[in-house]
């Protein structure tokens, strides 16, 4: 009876040692199956937040390709506005030297054409300086025939008359050539004075 009593301790402990290493073993796998879980999980959210950078990273560069397209258009643009401007300075310079031209040109032919005003004027007073002087000579001439006259008294009345009405006429004329004279003498002041402004404009 002893032996029956030995054999069933020596049995249950066998049991107990038995459930016990089980129950250890069973504590090790459920310990590395929540180890080898959390590493999942943690790989996992690794893997969600690279697959999120990676995203942002390449939503970043097509921005950047976009803003630098952007930017080649816009120095395209500004390049061809530049162009066009420098172009449209060229053609304004060249119309404003042409015009300079023509309006130098219309200039030159206004001195010129005062400058032959001016010498004709001249001329024309060199011919009325010349009828002056011809006139008074004739004049001269009269007085001193008038004096000759004047010694004899029975022609002197008659005389006198006839000179007198010449010379009435030759003042006439000599007024009207005074006259004359003093307006050819302001015009041509004048123009010599409008001809110095142009070539001073020039």
């Amino acid at each position: 009876m002893d032996e029956d009593l030995d054999k069933e301790i020596v049995a249950y402990s066998l049991q107990n040692s038995s459930e016990a290493l089980l129950s250890i073993q069973l504590l090790d796998f459920k310990t590395t199956f929540l180890e080898a879980v959390e590493e999942l999980r943690m790989k996992r959210d690794s893997e969600n937040l690279y697959e999120k950078q990676i995203s942002r990273h390449v939503a970043e560069k097509q921005d950047l390709v976009w803003q630098k397209e952007a930017v080649q258009h816009e120095k395209e643009a500004l390049k061809k506005q530049h162009a066009e401007a420098i172009t449209t300075l060229k053609k304004q310079f060249q119309a404003k030297m042409i015009a300079m031209e023509e309006e130098k040109g219309k200039h030159l032919l206004a001195v010129e054409s005062k400058e032959r005003e001016v010498e004709g004027l001249k001329e024309t007073f060199k011919n009325l300086q010349i009828s002056k002087y011809t006139l008074q000579k004739k004049l001269n001439e009269m007085e001193h025939k008038m004096q000759l006259y004047n010694s004899s008294k029975e022609d002197y009345q008659k005389r006198l008359n006839e000179f007198e009405k010449c010379h009435a006429v030759i003042m006439n004329q000599f007024e009207l050539i005074k006259v004359a004279h003093g307006k050819l003498e302001k015009n041509g002041k004048y123009l010599i004075h409008s001809g110095h402004n142009l070539i001073n404009i020039t």
